[in-house]
């Protein structure tokens, strides 16, 4: 009977993630491929696009009065069409395409965070902060327990209108997955290739750029910069003895550079959101993974733990905010074995906090339902054109093809929109 279970919940988990990878790649044929031609592409034909110069050896063919003046009048009508027209349409156009991606972004989260709470056996709890407020800047700092946290991260941001500016800080690799590597791409998520200064400097990039762009962001980051593992564990603490600090036992030490690059734009965030998650493993011994969820073995329940803290409160030295770092998570390691530690139990500790579960909780679930709705609609219209239209195969390959080489050539679509923004007119 145990095998017949572990078949049927395979069975759902692969339908699952084939439900999810589907619904992706019609996003893509539908919303972000329109967005990308008008917004992008089109607006960049002009530059692309320059007259031939004029050969230096017929100089004295073309040397007539006439002429000389043709040529000086349409070069002066191309440099002001060039210096301010080109430039003003594109930059408004690049406005318009991130403002489309942020709606495509609303749909797409929505989706995820309804399949990840309606469509599987996993209860979230969530013990926020009362001051938390709805459509507000934040940076969200957790421990980084597995590699699915963003997920009730995600569903955390959903109950505080927050999904259509969530940018999360990804390891550089995951930029090139095909179809959700793209997709992080136009929604300008931060990749970082774990070299300090070359990171550093693209989060400084990127934030200054939307800061340019009017583009209001709430960004997930993990400050330990790994996964928990026994061996992660150990490392960490000896990196803590080393220096005479405290010892961790659910949690490692934190890393305060990336935090601090966030922090020198603090102007454009409204809060900071500490957060705390902890899994009921679906097994001893079995931290949850992506394999979990093709294999069908969801965790039973995942609690998150918020406090927020205004932006002002954050320190602003390097020494400070380290202090106030390490601080966070001695708290959440103490959070963590109060309640028996992430593997043994749902938090049940947690009750000075308010228990979110009913806050607004009706409204998001109508809209992880239209969320859902919308991009297997969209699914099903692309799986119907497949089958019927020679024209639909036509584009989708096309389409497909051209965001694989625009998002996997040189440096990609992210670095592409930000390090060549269009000249201000």
């Amino acid at each position: 009977m145990a095998g017949v279970m572990d078949v049927l919940r395979m069975a759902y988990g692969m339908t699952y993630m084939l439900t999810m990878t589907v619904c992706a790649w019609a996003v893509f044929m539908f919303l972000f491929t329109p967005l990308a031609f008008v917004f992008l592409l089109l607006p960049s034909l002009p530059s692309l696009i320059k007259p031939a110069a004029p050969r230096a050896g017929n100089a004295s063919v073309q040397s007539t009065t006439t002429t000389t003046t043709a040529a000086a009048a349409s070069a002066a009508a191309a440099a002001i069409v060039d210096n301010a027209t080109i430039s003003h349409l594109a930059w408004t156009c690049r406005r318009f395409f991130h403002q489309g991606a942020r709606a495509v972004s609303v749909l797409w989260f929505y989706f995820v965070c309804g399949l990840f709470e309606l469509a599987t056996s996993i209860r979230l709890r969530v013990a926020m902060d009362p001051a938390c407020r709805e459509n507000e800047r934040a940076i969200v700092i957790a421990n980084h327990h597995c590699h699915i946290d963003w997920y009730p991260l995600l569903c955390l941001l959903a109950r505080l209108a927050q999904l259509d500016h969530t940018r999360i800080l990804l390891k550089d690799s995951l930029k090139r997955a095909p179809i959700y590597g793209w997709g992080f791409q136009c929604f300008l998520y931060i990749f970082l290739a774990r070299r300090r200064d070359r990171d550093l400097g693209w989060i400084d990039w990127v934030l200054s750029y939307l800061h340019k762009q009017k583009e209001p962001s709430s960004l997930m980051i993990f400050p330990e910069g790994t996964d928990y593992s026994p061996e992660n564990l150990d490392k960490s603490n000896a990196f803590t003895r080393e220096r005479g600090l405290k010892s961790y036992k659910h949690v490692l030490h934190p890393r305060i550079k990336g935090l601090q690059a966030i922090l020198a734009h603090r102007h454009q965030f409204d809060a900071l959101y500490d957060c705390t998650i902890a899994y009921q493993y679906f097994a001893e011994d079995e931290p949850p993974m992506e394999a979990a969820f093709v294999y069908g073995r969801y965790p039973p329940c995942i609690s998150i733990h918020v406090k927020r803290f205004p932006i002002k409160d954050i320190p602003e030295s390097a020494d400070k905010l380290q202090d106030w770092c390490i601080q966070r998570f001695v708290e959440k390691d103490a959070l963590l074995d109060e309640c028996g530690g992430s593997s043994h139990r749902p938090m049940s500790g947690w009750a000075d906090m308010k228990d979110a579960d009913d806050r607004a909780l009706g409204i998001v679930r109508v809209r992880y339902i239209i969320g859902m709705a919308l991009a297997i609609g969209l699914a099903v219209i692309a799986g119907y054109g497949l089958m019927h239209s020679t024209l639909f195969r036509v584009y989708a390959l096309v389409a497909t093809a051209a965001w694989a080489v625009v998002c996997n050539r040189g440096e990609g679509l992210d670095r592409w929109l930000v390090k060549h923004p269009p000249a201000t007119a």
